[in-house]
């Protein structure tokens, strides 16, 4: 009976973690604090014969993330696994996946010594294999042009001579020309292939990349780019 009744308990406890969040929502849908989150705890991300990390970065970085619905909670110590494409949560020095959807979520992160916004975001439509559940990281946007990044980290094996392969994450990316109004993504990789993607933009292009002396095959230029073309 009393094992019974402490499994009930057990039940309850996690019913009431899943169900109870406290609000605080602004009229534009803005959650200000946030006492929990619907989630699923997450005991172990990585096995242990695998060199490296899953994670974008193994720190816990403070932020925002936008929820369907656009609800949105702020100050949410995130991490992002390239892996699965997965973002997780932290509360009492557990991991959580959310269970909510995420649209969008960002924080800062201080990089080679300079704060760096960091902001991700789904719901785009479909792109090849990738759904609208894939999160692109938006490395510069104006009204009609989104560049984003997909980014992933794959396992891969290698193989050594006389001695036992070694797995580690492998890293990668792939960049994309998003268009609003068409809804289309375009593979972008240098000056030719983004020209190809917005021939509307042809001379505003070929003056900015006279002037800046840009090749385009970098995706520091690429951003800097989206961001002037208006």
């Amino acid at each position: 009976m009393r094992s019974k009744l402490f499994l009930l308990f057990k039940v309850i406890s996690i019913v009431s973690f899943s169900q109870s969040v406290q609000n605080n929502i602004s009229g534009d849908g803005r959650m200000n604090t946030v006492l929990r989150f619907n989630g699923d705890i997450i005991s172990n991300i990585k096995p242990d014969n695998i060199a490296g990390t899953p994670l974008l970065f193994d720190s816990w970085d403070t932020g925002y993330v936008k929820f369907n619905g656009n609800r949105i909670a702020h100050h949410v110590p995130l991490q992002f696994n390239l892996t699965d494409n997965t973002v997780y949560f932290q509360k009492d020095n557990n991991r959580y996946k959310f269970v909510d959807r995420v649209i969008e979520f960002s924080f800062s992160k201080k990089v080679n010594n300079e704060y760096q916004q960091f902001l991700f975001r789904s719901n785009y439509p479909l792109n090849g294999n990738y759904t609208d559940l894939v999160f692109y990281k938006v490395e510069a946007e104006n009204e009609e042009v989104q560049f984003l990044k997909y980014c992933i980290k794959k396992i891969r094996e290698n193989y050594v001579h006389n001695a036992p392969s070694e797995k580690e994450y492998h890293y990668r990316e792939e960049l994309f020309l998003y268009l609003t109004k068409s809804k289309s993504f375009h593979p972008v990789s240098n000056k030719k292939s983004i020209l190809a993607a917005l021939p509307q933009y042809r001379q505003r292009i070929e003056e900015l990349c006279e002037k800046n002396k840009w090749s385009l095959k970098e995706p520091a230029q690429i951003a800097q780019l989206v961001r002037q073309l208006k």
